[in-house]
């Protein structure tokens, strides 16, 4: 799965969102992108790497989908490794005065 082709497909189809703040979509991309250059080293399997994003008044939530075997290194002893993710994530929205929120989607049986 090429990532670029995938994030530039979601951010196309994310033209029509205003969001608060700076109201740049390229933002969003960014963010995206620089979520997925912090997990890719992180995981086994990079193809499987799935980030989706969605935007409200309360900020932009990006949704992370793992090959299952990569959900363990990705959350770390005692969700340690997700807390430092989100953390780096949140500053990255701060300096661009919005929301941004991570989940970790739980694996479906085809992954």
């Amino acid at each position: 799965m090429d990532f670029e082709s995938t994030i530039v497909e979601a951010t196309d189809a994310s033209q029509n969102k205003t969001l608060k703040g700076t109201g740049n979509i390229k933002k969003i991309y960014d963010g995206k992108q620089y979520l997925y250059s912090i997990i890719k080293p992180l995981v086994a399997f990079p193809d499987f790497i799935i980030i989706d994003d969605k935007t409200d008044d309360r900020g932009i939530l990006l949704s992370i989908n793992l090959h299952k075997d990569d959900m363990g290194r990705i959350i770390g002893k005692h969700g340690d490794t997700i807390r430092g993710i989100r953390n780096i994530i949140r500053q990255y929205g701060a300096n661009y005065q919005q929301r941004i929120a991570l989940k970790v989607n739980e694996p479906t049986d085809e992954n």
